[in-house]
């Protein structure tokens, strides 16, 4: 909580963006809230990145400039992390766009509601034109203690059954009640990262942010979200997880990764509060199973054999077996590839996907 006017810390990773990083640092410099620093850690870009950082440091002595060899945007935030020396922090990407009043209005509103951390609006930017802001189901309100737990971690940390099943039913979209679990929303307290030595894993290449924010949420005990569209989310083909999205090998094995992680998640919110929070995800490993079995079959990357391997490596991790045993489908044509994981299993699921064409493949994934 802030009772006094505060430094703020913002960290921004920058790799290969020389000709957006200017437009975020001028947002960030002319912030209209100024006892801010400015963190710009340079991770090995092979442009022109640097010279920009370096123009902006010369202009504004709050901006420091790390620079390092490249290590991914993890090692670069967490560079970022142990450089701050503020009481709050915020995660920028360095070819987004911020709002000029954003600190101050997540510091006024961490005053006003006595709260260590807000989250707050977002849009996606296509070609320069800002798309609706997104709607959330958390807006305006305040949540301390275990209403974190139970109100604000579901919407972040992926697909219970029962959202899967409203889905199903058409009840709602499939992201209906789901934030984005990029760090760029949130204001968080740098002493709670800190003390409790949260940091980004640096093994991880997808759900680096799921991974911490959720673990983040188990150690706050006061959060509101602010209603209001501060951060504009440039829409590029380019983006860092592109080749995680197109590239099936890499994409099971990042999934792997994220799952062990995620159930980390579960074992300490259990040790901390004795709370289950696998629930809130389990729908997400029946979902990664079918996805998987539709990118993997028609995965150019590998032989047919390696394919099918990785993914009986992925439905043979026992928290994926679990889920397609208990999962329950709702009655409807959407609940079709689910009932055929439980009647015939994911190995022939797997063989079925084989049969349909690729054009249909990159339209469903």
């Amino acid at each position: 909580m802030i009772s006094e006017e505060v430094l703020v810390s913002v960290v921004i990773p920058a790799y290969n963006t020389e000709k957006y990083i200017g437009r975020m640092l001028n947002c960030a410099i002319s912030q209209t809230y100024k006892k801010i620093e400015i963190i710009v850690i340079n991770d090995g870009s092979t442009d022109n990145t640097l010279e920009v950082l370096r123009s902006y440091q010369i202009k504004d002595k709050r901006i420091r400039v790390i620079d390092i060899p490249n290590g991914g945007v993890s090692n670069a935030r967490n560079l970022g992390i142990k450089a701050a020396n503020g009481n709050k922090i915020f995660f920028w990407d360095s070819d987004d766009v911020v709002e000029l009043n954003t600190i101050q209005q997540c510091v006024e509103f961490c005053k006003e509601k006595q709260v260590n951390s807000v989250l707050y609006g977002y849009c996606n930017r296509d070609n320069g034109v800002d798309q609706p802001c997104h709607q959330s189901i958390l807006g305006g309100q305040v949540f301390k203690h275990e209403d974190i737990l139970q109100k604000v971690m579901p919407c972040f940390i992926g697909h219970s059954f029962s959202d899967i099943n409203a889905w199903i039913l058409g009840h709602r979209t499939i992201r209906y009640g789901k934030e984005s679990t990029a760090l760029w929303h949130i204001m968080c307290d740098l002493d709670i990262i800190k003390s409790n030595k949260i940091f980004f894993d640096t093994n991880l290449s997808l759900g680096e942010d799921t991974t911490f924010i959720n673990t983040y949420f188990l150690y706050e005990d006061s959060i509101g979200y602010l209603d209001e569209c501060f951060y504009h989310l440039e829409q590029r083909s380019d983006g860092a997880n592109l080749s995680s999205v197109t590239n099936a090998t890499k994409r099971i094995l990042d999934k792997q990764k994220l799952v062990f992680t995620r159930l980390k998640i579960d074992q300490l919110a259990k040790e901390k509060y004795e709370f289950n929070t696998h629930c809130y995800w389990e729908g997400t490993l029946a979902f990664s199973v079918l996805e998987m079995a539709l990118r993997m079959s028609h995965n150019c990357h590998s032989s047919d054999k390696d394919n099918k391997c990785r993914y009986v490596d992925f439905i043979n991790i026992d928290a994926v077996k679990r889920s397609i045993k208990d999962f329950r489908p709702s009655f409807g044509i959407k609940a079709i590839p689910f009932l055929l994981l439980k009647l015939i299993g994911p190995r022939k699921v797997y063989d079925l996907c084989r049969l349909i064409p690729d054009k249909y493949i990159r339209v469903i994934v």
